[in-house]
Parts: structure tokens; sequence; C-alpha cells
């Protein structure tokens, strides 16, 4: 921009020439992680070129990309004039016709047995074994006690010789 004396406003825009136009390469690049997925651009076969630039004219173009066992991509995409357009694409996996075998897990519920019998418990002859050892221990305190018995309550102290017989 420049001014003038007399006050108008003087705007210079450069502006790109023909010559200049037709050296300008435009490209398109397309990636996708399926290998030898098949290129068309605009209908034209490019091949298996996956990531690299495809030279192109500037405007909007068709992009069709196809691969065995995929389901084919078409998209319009529009390449600027001297730039590269990155187009990435994930193919999409298409069922076979054949059904793949069923790998469906089964598994089973593990089988409960019944709760064992009474006389199975642990706890059963723990009881049964301190009844035991305390019938033993009375026992042998009732028999070591020789010919003094005392009873408890209103008699007072008495031996078994008192005991009689009717």
């Amino acid at each position: 921009m420049s001014w003038r004396a007399s006050g108008l406003l003087a705007l210079w825009v450069a502006l790109p020439s023909a010559a200049a136009e037709t050296t300008t390469e435009t490209f398109i690049q397309i990636s996708t992680p399926v290998s030898g997925a098949r290129i068309f651009i605009d209908g034209t076969p490019e091949g298996a070129k996956t990531n690299v630039p495809i030279a192109v004219e500037p405007g909007t173009h068709e992009i069709t990309i196809e691969s065995d066992g995929h389901a084919t991509y078409k998209r319009w995409v529009t390449a600027e004039a001297g730039q590269t357009t990155l187009v990435h694409v994930d193919l999409l996996p298409i069922a076979s016709e054949t059904p793949a075998p069923r790998t469906d897990v089964v598994t089973r519920a593990p089988q409960l047995s019944p709760p064992p019998a009474w006389y199975e418990q642990w706890w059963v002859w723990g009881v049964v074994g301190a009844a035991v050892v305390g019938g033993v221990a009375l026992g042998i305190a009732a028999a070591s006690s020789g010919d003094d018995f005392v009873p408890g309550g209103e008699l007072g102290r008495s031996s078994t010789r008192d005991w009689t017989r009717p």
C-alpha cells in the first residue's frame, strides 16, 4: 500500500500468472492400514499407491478405494492448487459368505454338593469329645474321693457308710 499526495489510496495485488499456475503441482495422498488397497481417482485406476502423493489437477475429485474382504470407500475430495491433500481411510471389513466357526465359550456352573449330614460336621464331634472328656474327669474325681461324700444342702457332711438299706 502507498499514499499519494492527493489522499487516494493505491493498492497493488500480485496475481499469479498463467504460466505460474501450470507449474504448481497439486497432490492427493491416501493412507490406509490395509495393504494392497486399489485406489481410483475420478474412475482412473492409480494402483496400490498408498502413502504416496498422486499428482492431480486442482479441484474436486472422486476417491474410490477397494480391497478384497473390505467395503468399498468413496468420497469427494477438493485438492487446493499447490498443496497436498491428505486422506486417511480405515476400510471396514465385510463378513464373508461362509460363516466363521463359532467360538462361543460355554462354562458350566460348578456342581454344588449337598451339605454334609449333621454327624459329618466337625463341631458335632468337638462337642462329643468335650462331653466324653468331662465325663471321664468327673468319673475319676468321684472315684478318687473315697468313702467321704459331701452332699450339698441340709444333710451336711456324711459318708456312704451312713447310708442304709430299707
